[in-house]
């Protein structure tokens, strides 16, 4: 898997984080759309939701981010009321 460096990305989002906490440029940052697709899809899969809702330029994404696997897999108690 490219980039399958996730203690790599976590810390490169760290560095990302404490500039965009500084200059607030992420948005408007000149980055290719494909590129831009795949690091917001490893944040969204790699950076805990509460940490991405904390941070104004990525808060967006927290809401992207899905339920894990077994969560989904998990059948659903019904109230019986």
């Amino acid at each position: 898997e490219r980039g399958g460096d996730r203690e790599g990305f976590e810390a490169t989002f760290e560095r990302l984080d404490a500039v965009e906490g500084r200059f607030e440029v992420y948005a408007a940052a000149p980055v290719e759309p494909t590129m831009r697709e795949e690091f917001e899809g490893r944040l969204v899969a790699w950076i805990a939701a509460r940490t991405l809702a904390a941070r104004p330029a990525f808060a967006p994404l927290a809401e992207r981010r899905e339920a894990p696997a077994e969560e989904k897999s998990r059948p659903r108690r019904r109230n019986r009321d």
